[in-house]
């Protein structure tokens, strides 16, 4: 019996030639308070009007995430990033003078 290969190249894999059938897929049993404690995450509740929620779901889409949740984690760390960047320049500028 012949079997087709496809190169594992890393188009194969970004494409969803190879890592996407269902035939070999299965649901992980893991807890997910350990995977939580292994990422590093704490689960919060954060309370937002349905506009911005649908809003974000839009814009996650968009960008290619799954929901809204990790579009807020990038949006919260890139402007976290940026505060502290900015942050360190005024202390930085206040010492000089």
């Amino acid at each position: 019996m012949m079997i087709d290969r496809i190169m594992g190249t890393t188009e194969a894999w970004e494409t969803g030639r190879l890592g996407q059938d269902e035939q070999y897929a299965q649901v992980a049993d893991i807890d997910t308070s350990e995977l939580d404690a292994a990422l590093g995450l704490q689960p919060i509740t954060l309370r937002m009007s349905q506009d911005l929620i649908a809003d974000l779901e839009d814009l996650a889409v968009l960008h290619g995430l799954k929901g809204s949740q990790p579009l807020i984690r990038r949006v919260l760390s890139d402007y976290v990033l940026e505060e502290k960047g900015r942050l360190q320049n005024v202390s930085a500028d206040e010492s000089d003078d």
